[in-house]
């Protein structure tokens, strides 16, 4: 597997933690893996899924998304504003 960077160790230990602690009342996380934001998610769709449930993120993965350039998913979303 690819090895991930800090920045998704970070995000996904803190987005499990906020989710075990609201899921139970409504919250719901979805992850969003892209690698155009500094290249921190270069693994394929199951790499990350399995990398996420070994840091204990439970809540529902989504594929990695293309959100930069003419194909960016970003259109409704602003994505593409933060890179």
């Amino acid at each position: 597997m690819p090895r991930a960077s800090t920045r998704s160790l970070i995000y996904l230990a803190s987005q499990a933690q906020l989710y075990d602690t609201y899921k139970r009342q409504g919250l719901v996380v979805l992850g969003a893996p892209s690698n155009e934001f500094g290249g921190q998610e270069p693994g394929t769709n199951a790499e990350i899924k399995d990398f996420a449930a070994g840091v204990g993120a439970k809540f529902p993965m989504l594929a990695k998304l293309q959100v930069n350039g003419s194909n960016g998913e970003d259109s409704d979303w602003g994505l593409g504003e933060w890179s």
